[in-house]
């Protein structure tokens, strides 16, 4: 098996960082400054490269601020504004709030994300009385907006009213207590498995809301009662391709899922192990090890349903994935060859790629070459990137 060198993860970072800091390839994002899918998560990628390499003819720190400015100016000039945390302002403005608490963005106007406090909390409460519960697209994206600002007094009311409400709307049964799938044209009792959308970001965000010492009498047997739903999920077959389904559902036998960050079996292990920290719990620790270990043995592209590079659902996440637990479970030689393999996997889908095809479908972070640009940077790096926190890793 060919084994990638940090040579090698230079020199491709290098020309990513070259070839997605042009004119022309930040106007492939057509204007879009959001977190997850637009300029912003380059800035954020930029940040972190230059916090690791010296500065290049291409990049530099004046050049990322002047990018910064570009994207605050769209921002105000955008009277088709959303809200959400994958594409809209709450993920803007943790962006935002993360480079200002790393003392990247100085003398910044902090008046704006006061006003946004209030507006999140809003519409988190909006989303969570009509049933979403979604990390990109609802309520915990705005949840972990205010938790990024608990220092802020009225965001520990937010905070509190918003746990409050995830609780009170958990559905109870004999394996647990989970939250049904937010769709309004599907009828279907259906239950989300994926750490994107569904139950495992739940169980993230209250894990970290219990690490600051919020309303932890309740917290605690919600977490461990999510955390027996979703292992009671677990196929009884160790043969199966992955531990758990996508989605569970009533009365259906569950599927396999692929191998990824937005669903699988690598975001349910997420999960265990936040629940399993918080709670000094080695059983949840153990049943995240246990199901990483598991995926650590997948290899193939199509059985894994990896078509491409990017992290959301490509082979650099879970290149991520899989370095990130191998950090915590030091002792297994598989997570760190899963790693290997699937940082490979990365290297061999971007080599040959043609940049002047790059556009808004394949520039961002999740799904595109600054996630891919990001996650590179951090895994040739010794120092604990904070970054991870906007895909609910830290």
């Amino acid at each position: 098996m060919q084994t990638t060198t940090n040579v090698d993860i230079k020199l491709q970072l290098k020309n990513i960082s070259q070839r997605l800091n042009t004119t022309e390839s930040q106007q492939a994002f057509n204007n879009d400054w959001s977190l997850l899918n637009g300029l912003s998560g380059l800035a954020l990628a930029n940040y972190y490269y230059l916090n690791k390499y010296t500065e290049h003819s291409f990049l530099t720190s004046q050049s990322n601020h002047s990018l910064i400015d570009s994207i605050i100016h769209l921002v105000n000039n955008d009277n088709e504004i959303g809200t959400t945390f994958c594409s809209g302002l709450s993920g803007f403005a943790w962006f935002y709030n993360h480079l200002v608490n790393l003392d990247y963005i100085q003398d910044a106007d902090l008046s704006l994300l006061g006003d946004f406090d209030t507006m999140f909390h809003k519409m988190a409460i909006w989303e969570l009385k009509r049933g979403n519960y979604d990390f990109l697209h609802g309520a915990i994206g705005y949840g972990l907006y205010l938790l990024d600002r608990y220092d802020i007094q009225k965001n520990k009311t937010h905070i509190e009213e918003i746990i409050d409400l995830l609780v009170d709307s958990s559905i109870e049964d004999k394996y647990g207590v989970k939250w049904g799938k937010y769709d309004e044209f599907d009828e279907k009792k259906r239950y989300n498995l994926g750490l994107a959308h569904g139950i495992p970001s739940i169980i993230v965000f209250l894990s970290k809301c219990y690490d600051l010492d919020i309303k932890r009498d309740k917290l605690k047997p919600i977490i461990e009662k999510g955390v027996s739903f979703l292992n009671n999920q677990r196929t009884s077959s160790l043969s199966s391709l992955s531990l758990f389904p996508g989605l569970a559902t009533q009365n259906t036998e569950s599927n396999s899922s692929r191998l990824a960050w937005c669903y699988g079996d690598l975001g349910i292990a997420n999960s265990f192990l936040f629940a399993g920290k918080s709670l000094h719990n080695n059983e949840f620790i153990d049943f995240s090890k246990t199901t990483v270990t598991h995926a650590s043995f997948r290899r193939g592209l199509i059985e894994n349903g990896i078509e491409d590079a990017t992290f959301c659902h490509g082979s650099s996440g879970v290149a991520y994935m899989f370095s990130k637990f191998h950090d915590f479970f030091d002792d297994s030689d598989s997570m760190l060859d899963a790693k290997n393999y699937w940082l490979d996997k990365t290297l061999e889908y971007i080599a040959p790629y043609d940049f002047s095809k790059i556009n808004n479908e394949n520039a961002g972070l999740l799904n595109g070459f600054a996630g891919i640009y990001l996650t590179l940077t951090s895994m040739l790096s010794d120092d604990k990137y904070s970054w991870d926190k906007c895909i609910l890793f830290s």
